[in-house]
């Protein structure tokens, strides 16, 4: 799990997006809230994808459509741990910052 998280850090960090879409299945379910509206009980949700077409949908337009300063993106992952495992599945949860610099 600790590779898992580590390496999807790493492709971001490493500027290969077109490769994020790879850690999701078709059927997932992407959103990023920021915490002050999860404690807050607001669902706005600036990042909210349905699949993973979506996901890919988003990389198209971060490389092609959108227009916006260069811009270095790193995650810190820490605090991974596996919370249960069902029918060969695992639920794992970690802590995740994400820093920007232009």
């Amino acid at each position: 799990l600790e590779d898992f998280y580590y390496d999807y850090a790493n492709t971001i960090a490493d500027d290969q997006i077109e490769k994020w879409p790879d850690y999701f299945d078709e059927g997932c379910f992407y959103q990023v809230i920021p915490r002050a509206n999860y404690e807050r009980g607001l669902p706005v949700a600036p990042l909210f994808c349905e699949s993973r077409g979506a996901l890919v949908d988003r990389v198209t337009a971060i490389r092609g459509t959108l227009v916006y300063a260069p811009r270095s993106i790193t995650h810190q992952v820490t605090n991974i741990r596996v919370t249960r495992g069902e029918d060969g599945l695992l639920l794992g949860r970690s802590v995740i910052a994400v820093y920007q610099t232009m």
